[in-house]
């Protein structure tokens, strides 16, 4: 019975020596900078500091532009008030302009604006030719687009 416990123990620790070797060889794999998750925090890490100076580039770049903007602004200001002055002046030099007529939307006609026929008013069609003569106004020609 000794002789079988021993055994039993024998057995348990060189499994539990093989299991600690498998333990071991993963660990090694998994620390790995070139493949294993070392190599993927390295990766990253590389990553980052690309993105970081990345970041900055656009952060200076954008500043530059936003003081850019703002002198172009500054500058269009300053335009705006001479064109105002300008106007200004030249409004003081010139005589008073007439307001134009309001019309308020209505259509307003004097006599001058009548039609006068220029002869006799040909007879308009009447009955079938009438129709007819609608009719050909109404068809396309051929070759018209």
């Amino acid at each position: 019975m000794a002789l079988m416990a021993d055994i039993f123990l024998l057995i348990s620790a060189l499994g539990a020596a093989i299991y600690c070797r498998a333990l071991a060889n993963r660990l090694r794999n998994l620390a790995n900078t070139d493949t294993g998750l070392g190599g993927a925090i390295s990766a990253l890490n590389c990553q980052v500091s690309e993105m970081q100076a990345a970041l900055n580039s656009v952060n200076d770049n954008a500043s530059a532009q936003a003081d850019r903007l703002s002198g172009l602004s500054e500058q269009a200001n300053a335009a705006a008030r001479r064109l105002e002055m300008m106007l200004a002046t030249l409004h003081e030099d010139s005589p008073p302009a007439t307001p134009a007529p309001r019309h308020d939307g209505v259509l307003q006609l004097t006599p001058s604006d009548a039609v006068r026929p220029v002869g006799p008013a040909p007879e308009a069609p009447t009955g079938p030719k009438r129709i007819l003569k609608r009719n050909r106004r109404a068809e396309p020609r051929a070759g018209a687009v």
